[in-house]
């Protein structure tokens, strides 16, 4: 694709708090890494993402535990609300 400057990529870590492998109960945490300009570039790029920089998104008590991660996911957000095409 061309790349585009109205994306924005999430990275979102959960949590399982009491380690019972559903880590999407009410008071598992979320945690979210947000970057807004990785994806408007037209080549590969290197991302980092320390651990310090993830937030809270949801839930728990605001602790990151890396021991107790479930589940992850990867977002990509269209900022702008017009189609996104890969030509």
């Amino acid at each position: 694709g061309s790349g585009s400057a109205s994306q924005t990529l999430k990275f979102m870590l959960y949590e399982d708090q009491n380690m019972n492998g559903n880590p999407f109960e009410s008071g598992d945490e979320i945690y979210e890494f947000t970057e807004g300009t990785v994806l408007s570039g037209n080549a590969w790029q290197t991302l980092s993402m320390p651990y310090n920089n993830f937030t809270k998104f949801g839930g728990g008590t605001g602790t990151l535990d890396l021991n107790r991660i479930g589940a992850w996911r990867i977002v990509v957000v269209n900022t702008s609300g017009a189609p996104v095409s890969s030509s």
